[in-house]
């Protein structure tokens, strides 16, 4: 969501034109589709496959999930930047609740439940959580929160460096992203590649508005077939191959922003809309449900045995698992809520916040 106000006159002072539109369908689409995506591919990555690799349609699933990856995060991050243009000119104290201190409050909330939760094993891709790997993810992440702190993270920079000309800073982004894709892996890959999406939103909303507003099935199925030659030329050269999946993921960006526009007026986006709107308890509580299946299949290998005999099922198995996982973790988070526990999914407001 944007604050809902205009920037003041230090937007006008770089250049920016920074009010943006009321709420549209596409922004929820696109975050609906890239949460489905995160968990679609940690479904793959440390459940599928270790349990039903050799199920009809595996391939399939490997190169859904790897044609997805330039386009994950970098479109959830180019977004969240889009949306909060107008907070990085607007005054600390109308910002650091809901930029900071809210996503402080979460990644520590959220940190403790993964600790308590995994007992010194791991969650998803994640470490195991040691003490030791506990102290040290305080401060730097290794888990999937990586995305709150990311979040923190870039609004603090975009702030920092709000005088600086938007070219000057994208260009300095995406020599940051470049490197960081080539040199590093990890969390540190994932920060640093993502943070130049990030600033493209935040300091470059035009382009975005620009691309939505001009959306066509033409140009969207142009992009369709650059994206597709790209993901191959990045198969081929290598993701760590220097730019490649920068390239890759810009032209993917431009073809989700062209079909979430399209497609986000029709009602067979509502639902995806209602997910982006709630991605939150997605993200933080499907590594405990994998984690749970995981767990589930170890004590009952008979439920694998069943899954593989049944040529239909182990086939679309991880489509019908990120259906349900999806359902679930918004159902939780809806029974949290209702038995007072919502403290869970946003910070707990000061009883005289709430009498405003």
């Amino acid at each position: 969501m944007t604050d809902g106000k205009p920037a003041n006159h230090r937007a006008a002072s770089v250049g920016i034109a920074q009010t943006l539109p009321e709420r549209l369908p596409w922004p929820d689409l696109a975050r609906g589709i890239c949460v489905i995506l995160v968990v679609a591919m940690h479904i793959y990555e440390v459940h599928y496959t270790a349990w039903l690799a050799d199920a009809p349609l595996s391939k399939a699933w490997d190169i859904v999930v790897s044609a997805a990856q330039p386009i994950r995060m970098p479109l959830f991050f180019l977004i969240s930047g889009y949306l909060c243009a107008n907070s990085i000119y607007r005054p600390w104290r109308a910002v650091m609740r809901k930029r900071i201190f809210s996503i402080v409050y979460l990644y520590y909330v959220w940190l403790g439940l993964y600790a308590f939760v995994a007992f010194g094993e791991t969650l998803a891709q994640e470490v195991a959580f040691t003490p030791e790997a506990f102290i040290r993810q305080l401060f730097w992440p290794s888990t999937s929160l990586w995305y709150l702190y990311g979040l923190v993270a870039y609004f603090l920079i975009a702030r920092a460096t709000s005088r600086i000309p938007p070219w000057a800073l994208i260009l300095i982004t995406a020599v940051i992203s470049v490197a960081g894709t080539t040199a590093f892996d990890g969390t540190l890959q994932y920060l640093s590649r993502c943070l130049f999406f990030f600033v493209i939103g935040c300091r470059w909303p035009q382009i975005v508005r620009t691309i939505t507003i001009n959306a066509h099935w033409r140009t969207a199925t142009a992009a369709l077939a650059g994206y597709a030659v790209a993901c191959i030329f990045a198969l081929w050269a290598g993701q760590k191959t220097l730019g490649v999946a920068m390239v890759t993921s810009i032209v993917g960006l431009y073809l989700a922003l062209q079909l979430a526009t399209l497609i986000g007026p029709h009602k067979i986006s509502k639902p995806f809309q209602f997910i982006g709107r709630n991605t939150l308890a997605i993200f933080v509580l499907h590594p405990i449900l994998l984690k749970t299946i995981n767990l589930i299949f170890e004590a009952n290998p008979s439920i694998v045995s069943w899954i593989r005999a049944q040529t239909l099922i182990a086939a679309s198995y991880p489509l019908m698992l990120t259906a349900s996982l999806v359902t679930l973790c918004l159902l939780i988070e809806k029974g949290a809520t209702t038995c007072h526990a919502a403290f869970l999914f946003r910070m707990p407001q000061h009883p005289t916040t709430q009498l405003k």
